[in-house]
């Protein structure tokens, strides 16, 4: 795409990224910022239109912290823990 001419990359991870306390999202960005020949990006890990924010680096579902939303008994990615870290 670099070879085409592209200047802009969209990267869409995985809508629970925030699921989990390992993940693949910090080491794709960083091949993909390697590849690119980048030293950084803009992320943005908040939707509000689904009701999904990020405040002072906590994730909120609606006015609720992530933790304590009912997305904390997810099935398969319970989500324990609101603070995301950059």
């Amino acid at each position: 795409m670099q070879a085409q001419g592209c200047q802009q990359f969209y990267f869409k991870y995985c809508s629970t990224f925030d699921s989990t306390a390992q993940g693949n999202i910090g080491p794709v960005l960083d091949a993909l910022l390697a590849e690119l020949g980048e030293t950084r990006t803009v992320i943005s890990p908040a939707l509000p239109v689904n009701g999904r924010t990020v405040y002072q680096g906590y994730l909120f579902v609606g006015e609720q912290l992530l933790n304590e939303s009912g997305m904390r008994h997810h099935p398969v990615t319970p989500m324990e823990d609101a603070h995301w870290a950059a």
